[in-house]
């Protein structure tokens, strides 16, 4: 007992110093609605016009309804104003017509990006920089300025953080 005081003891004196950046402005996009690669995407000051906002951690349908792209489905009978992942249920339901994609695509087909920008203050040179996810809540592949730092096959928790130097 007295060796595991002393090893949380140690471990929280490492991050007492730890400084941390928020990451805020994201933007989400159904995937097929690019021409670009991941490796484009992911550049700094890669055009975002006609993305979507999002507050993380969220879903893809709950940033849709917070841009009033569909209705809140908690409330009545609004599920049958969204297209289901199902192309068949969507056509026996007619629910096809409520797709928001200029493509027509399913938008439960396609994986969504989540996009931000963060600008490192100056204090920060020559330290470790750790992204932390607190929310995924299935795969993600993790991309920072063009360079892929995790993939789907590894990174399936809910939270993970990752070293990015």
């Amino acid at each position: 007992m007295r060796k595991l005081f002393f090893i949380l003891l140690i471990c929280n004196m490492l991050f007492v110093n730890a400084q941390s950046l928020e990451l805020e402005n994201w933007k989400i996009i159904n995937s097929s609605e690019l021409n670009a690669g991941a490796a484009e995407v992911s550049q700094l000051s890669y055009p975002t016009a006609g993305w979507y906002q999002a507050t993380v951690p969220t879903t893809v349908l709950n940033a849709l309804v917070k841009e009033n792209v569909y209705p809140d489905p908690r409330i009545g009978l609004n599920n049958y104003l969204i297209p289901d992942v199902s192309d068949e249920f969507n056509a026996r339901m007619d629910l096809s017509k409520y797709n928001y994609l200029k493509s027509g695509r399913n938008p439960w087909q396609d994986p969504y990006w989540y996009r931000t920008e963060v600008v490192l203050p100056k204090s920060y040179k020559g330290k470790k920089v750790w992204l932390t996810l607190n929310g995924i809540n299935y795969r993600a592949d993790v991309w920072v300025n063009g360079r892929q730092v995790a993939d789907k096959k590894i990174l399936w928790v809910c939270f993970v953080a990752l070293n990015l130097i």
